[in-house]
C-alpha cells in the first residue's frame, strides 16, 4: 500500500483538485442544478461501489410504492444502449443495466428509466408520465446536474469513507467532505449485534453536522434461494456442491454468510457489473448436474438469459435490516 501510495499520490491529488473545483462551481451556482418539481430522494455514495445502495433503493421502493406513483431514474451503468429508455416487458439487463433491470424485474408496477444525463430522463418522465408523485434517483451523489430534494449518503461499516482515499489510490470519487451535501447518512453492512457505544464511536468518525441524522443497517438474507420457477430452502444446502458466482463490488458479505452456514463452496469472483463471456457461460454449464450455481440478484439478471435452461441456477435475495427497530421507525418517519 505504501509503494502504491507513493506512485499514485500525485494523481490522487490532481483528481481531488479537479473534483473540488467542480463542486465549488455547483456550490456557488456558477453551474446550476435542476431541482425536480416532483418530491424526490437521491441515494448515492462517495466511493466507486460496494456500499449497498441498490438494497437501499429496493427498500425505499417497497415502502413508497404502496401509496405513490413511483419512478426510479438511474444512469444504467454497463448497459449496451444509449440515451433515454423506459423499462418495459422486453427490457433486459443489457438494455437497462443490471441494477435498473433488477428494480424493474422485482417491481414491475413502477416506472424505471435510464439515461446518462438524469436531466433527460427527468424531462421525459415529467412530459410522458404526469401521474408520477415520487421520484428516486439511483447513484446520483456526484451527478450534480440534478438535485433531489433529499439526499441519502450510504457508506459501508467495514470500508467507511473516513478510512478511504480518493482515486486512484483508494475508491473515493471525491473528498470525504462531500458528505456535507447529504441530508441523511446510512451506514450499511453493519454487524447485527453492533452496540450503542460502537455506533456512537463510529458516528463521531463520520464527522456529521448536528442536522444530519445517521442510521445503522445490516444485510438480511432471505431463507430461500430463488431460481427460474423454483425455490430452495437455504437449510437444504448442507452437503451439496455449491459454486458461488459474483460480479459485484463487494462479495465479502455473501461469502461470509455461506461460511457462517458452514458450507463448502467454490467462489468464482468477477468485477462489478461484469459482462459474462461465452467462454465463462460455457464453463458454468460444465459443472455437474448435482452442483448448485448460487449468485446475487443483480448477477442473476445477467446470467439467466444465457443459463435459463440450467436446472440449478439460483440467486439469494437480500434486504435492508436496521440494527435497532427504533432506528427504522425514525428513518421511515424522516422519509415520510
Amino acid at each position: 500500500m505504501k509503494n502504491r501510495l507513493w506512485f499514485l499520490a500525485p494523481l490522487a491529488g490532481l483528481y481531488a483538485l479537479v473534483m473540488e473545483i467542480r463542486n465549488v462551481l455547483f456550490d456557488r451556482q456558477w453551474w446550476s442544478s435542476v431541482v425536480p418539481t416532483i418530491p424526490s430522494i437521491g441515494v448515492g455514495n462517495l466511493s466507486l461501489g460496494g456500499t449497498g445502495k441498490s438494497v437501499v433503493i429496493d427498500y425505499l421502493i417497497s415502502h413508497l410504492k404502496t401509496r405513490n406513483q413511483l419512478a426510479v431514474i438511474s444512469r444504467g451503468y454497463g448497459r449496451q444502449t444509449k440515451g433515454f429508455i423506459l423499462a418495459d416487458a422486453q427490457s433486459t439487463a443489457k438494455t437497462l443495466g443490471d441494477e435498473p433491470f433488477q428494480f424493474y424485474r422485482k417491481h414491475p408496477d413502477i416506472q424505471v428509466a435510464v439515461a446518462e444525463d438524469r436531466r433527460v430522463a427527468l424531462v421525459h418522465l415529467e412530459k410522458t408520465t404526469p401521474k408520477i408523485s415520487r421520484l428516486l434517483f439511483d447513484d446520483c451523489f456526484q451527478h450534480r446536474w440534478v438535485k433531489p430534494q433529499k439526499m441519502i449518503l450510504t457508506t459501508s461499516y467495514h470500508r467507511p469513507y473516513f478510512s478511504d482515499w480518493v482515486l486512484p489510490v483508494g475508491r473515493l470519487r471525491e473528498l470525504s467532505k462531500g458528505r456535507q451535501r447529504a441530508d441523511v447518512v446510512l451506514v450499511t453492512k453493519c454487524p447485527k449485534d453492533l452496540s450503542d457505544d460502537a455506533q456512537l464511536a463510529f458516528k463521531k468518525r463520520l464527522k456529521l453536522a448536528p442536522t444530519q441524522p445517521c442510521f445503522f443497517s445490516s444485510i438480511a438474507y432471505a431463507p430461500q434461494l430463488i431460481g427460474h420457477n423454483k425455490t430452495l430452502d437455504v437449510n437444504r444446502l448442507a452437503g451439496k456442491k455449491v459454486v458461488l458466482i459474483t460480479g459485484i463490488a463487494d462479495p465479502d458479505p455473501v461469502v461470509e454468510e455461506l461460511r457462517r452456514l458452514k458450507l463448502t463452496f467454490e467462489h468464482l469472483a468477477f468485477g462489478d457489473h461484469h459482462a459474462f463471456t461465452t467462454a465463462e457461460i460455457d464453463r458454468f454449464r460444465k459443472y455437474a448436474e448435482d452442483t448448485l450455481l448460487v449468485t446475487t440478484e443483480k448477477d442473476y439478471g445477467r446470467l439467466l438469459p444465457q443459463l435459463s435452461d440450467h436446472p440449478r441456477l439460483y440467486y439469494w435475495p437480500i434486504g435492508l435490516e436496521f440494527v435497532h427497530p427504533k432506528q427504522e421507525e425514525e428513518f421511515l418517519a424522516w422519509i415520510a
